[in-house]
């Protein structure tokens, strides 16, 4: 699936399009056409810049609709680069093996009735706010860090919940 968002200059953001290319070769040239596409459609000058990720098919696309219409910017996502550098930063044995245990100690207490009820009565009575434990999900990046927050956040309490 891909999408097409347009980003206003008052910061709103608007879905235009979402196309299933899934049957489609995702050459440049296609992808350049589709692009053009969504251009020609709203205004070509109504354009500053194309954002997308790196990817050498669309990053030439890109290209050619830079060169084709010089006063639109090729832009990298700079998120996209954020995201991969994380990812390899996880793969490290050492953050590896930490977020592992705290996948781990996440999931005993969201699976488990009697410790998490523990857990919520110790974060209501120390007043923690920004809820209980977070849950990574390897799609979305940032899930990692909200995770890692969350237990370092609650340690007091998880570890009175533990002795209990």
């Amino acid at each position: 699936m891909w999408n097409f968002i347009i980003c206003l200059n008052n910061g709103k953001e608007i879905l235009w399009k979402i196309l299933d290319f899934s049957d489609t070769n995702h050459t440049a040239n296609f992808l350049t056409n589709e692009i053009q596409k969504v251009l020609i459609d709203i205004g070509v000058e109504k354009f500053i810049g194309i954002v997308t990720d790196a990817g050498a098919n669309i990053n030439l696309a890109r290209k050619q609709i830079s060169q084709k219409y010089t006063h639109i910017l090729s832009i990298r996502c700079i998120v996209h680069a954020f995201n991969l550098i994380t990812k390899d930063l996880i793969k490290h044995p050492f953050a590896a093996r930490i977020i592992q245990w705290c996948k781990t100690l996440v999931t005993y207490f969201k699976k488990s009735h009697l410790p998490n009820n523990l857990l919520a009565a110790k974060i209501s009575e120390k007043k923690i706010s920004g809820g209980g434990l977070k849950t990574y999900i390897d799609t979305r990046w940032t899930t990692v860090y909200a995770m890692l927050k969350s237990v370092y956040q609650l340690e007091t309490c998880l570890k009175e919940v533990i002795i209990i």
